[in-house]
């Protein structure tokens, strides 16, 4: 089931919309929460931090707190590789032909 889904959503045929954690998991990574308590990522996901990736190479990370998230943000995307993108409440970020960008009530990366 949710690999049909995810090629649909991949050829643009289908939206992907998520909120908070469902947003998170659409990313490349999910390694920026702090919601999971260990023994759940290293049991249920045997320590894989990855996403969906519908996204690009993208780790979202929502309901940002501004200067809390800086460093870790920073050392994260730079170990990963990927792009840590910080999303406030009220923002969304919108992927569409191969491009992504933050819209919203803030509308910044």
């Amino acid at each position: 089931v949710m690999q049909p889904a995810l090629d649909r959503v991949r050829a643009g045929a289908a939206l992907f919309v998520g909120q908070s954690a469902g947003a998170q998991v659409a990313g490349a990574d999910i390694g920026l929460t702090i919601e999971p308590m260990p023994w759940l990522l290293r049991t249920l996901r045997q320590g894989r931090t990855s996403g969906l990736g519908l996204a690009g190479v993208c780790a979202i990370r929502p309901h940002e707190g501004g200067a809390t998230w800086d460093l870790a943000s920073a050392l994260y995307g730079r170990l990963k590789n990927i792009t840590v993108v910080r999303l406030a409440d009220g923002d969304a970020l919108r992927c569409e032909g191969g491009q992504c960008r933050v819209v919203g009530d803030t509308g910044r990366p």
